[in-house]
C-alpha cells in the first residue's frame, strides 16, 4: 500500500474526491425529494461515485506495480483520470437540472452532454485495454495467481465496458419497457423487465473480485474456476436481460 500511495497520488486523490461526492449525494437525496424516471434524483449520482471511487482505488493498485516508464502508462493514467472526472461532472450536472444523464436526446445539449459521456467510457475502456496489454507484454513480478486475476479481472471487466454499448443500441437500460419501472431500492433494476445493467455490473466488478480471489486462494486453479463461472453469471444475466426478463421477481400480492 505504500507503493500505492507513493506512485499513484494523483488517481487515489481523485478517489477520496469520489467518495466526499458520495456523501454529498446521499445528503441530497435525503432532502430533495424530486424524482428522474421514477427514481431520487441524486441515487445515480451517488451510485456512480461510489463506484467510480472503488474503480479508481482498484486503478492506482493495478498500475502501481508496472514500471514507470513503460510506454502509455502516463497516457492511460492521465485517460482514467480525465474520463471518470467528466462522466461525474456530466452526471451530476443532469441530476442538479432534473433531468436523466443517460439515453437523454431530448434537447441538442442532453444529447451532446450524453455523447460525451459515450466518448469518455469508451476512452477509459480502451485506456483499461492497454493496462492490460502492458500486464501481458511487461508483466511485474507479481506471484503467478495474482497475476492471472488481474489479467482475467481486466478482460472481463473491457468486455463488461463494451457491453454498455449495447445500452446504447437498445436506447435505454431496460429490455421491453421504458426506463422507470419497478425495481430494486437503490440500484433500482427492474423487476419487471429485462435490466442490462445487472450483467454491466457483474462483469465490471470482475476487476475487483478476480484479484481478491487469486490473494485469498494463493491458487491459479481457483483463480480459472471463478473467472469462468464469473464469465458464466455475465453472460447468463445478459442474456437474461436480452429476453426482457426480470432477474429478480418481486412477491406475490
Amino acid at each position: 500500500m505504500n507503493r500505492v500511495f507513493q506512485r499513484e497520488p494523483m488517481i487515489l486523490a481523485l478517489a477520496v474526491v469520489m467518495l466526499a461526492l458520495f456523501v454529498v449525494c446521499v445528503l441530497l437525496a435525503a432532502v430533495d425529494p424530486r424524482l428522474i424516471t421514477g427514481v431520487n434524483a441524486w441515487f445515480k449520482p451517488a451510485k456512480f461515485t461510489l463506484s467510480v471511487a472503488i474503480y479508481l482505488f482498484t486503478v492506482a493498485c493495478l498500475l502501481s506495480p508496472l514500471e514507470r516508464g513503460l510506454p502509455g502508462l502516463a497516457a492511460a493514467r492521465r485517460t482514467v483520470a480525465v474520463a471518470m472526472a467528466g462522466e461525474i461532472v456530466i452526471i451530476l450536472l443532469q441530476a442538479a437540472r432534473g433531468v436523466p444523464s443517460h439515453f437523454n436526446n431530448s434537447t441538442p445539449l442532453n444529447a451532446v452532454l450524453f455523447a460525451i459521456m459515450g466518448i469518455l467510457i469508451l476512452a477509459n475502456t480502451l485506456a483499461a485495454a492497454w493496462i492490460l496489454w502492458l500486464y501481458w507484454s511487461d508483466a511485474p513480478a507479481l506471484k503467478a495467481p495474482l497475476l492471472l486475476g488481474i489479467r482475467l479481472g481486466l478482460g472481463i471487466f473491457i468486455v463488461a465496458g463494451l457491453q454498455g454499448f449495447l445500452m446504447v443500441a437498445n436506447g435505454a437500460h431496460t429490455v421491453g419497457a421504458p426506463d422507470g419501472a419497478r425495481g430494486i431500492f437503490f440500484v433500482n433494476w427492474s423487476l419487471t423487465n429485462g435490466d442490462l445493467r445487472i450483467a454491466h455490473f457483474l462483469g465490471l466488478h470482475a476487476l475487483q473480485g478476480l484479484p481478491v480471489v487469486a490473494w485469498l486462494s494463493g491458487s491459479r486453479k481457483a483463480v480459472i474456476g471463478v473467472a469462468a463461472g464469473w464469465a458464466f453469471v455475465f453472460l447468463l444475466t445478459l442474456a437474461v436481460a436480452l429476453l426482457g426478463r426480470p432477474l429478480l421477481t418481486p412477491p406475490a400480492g
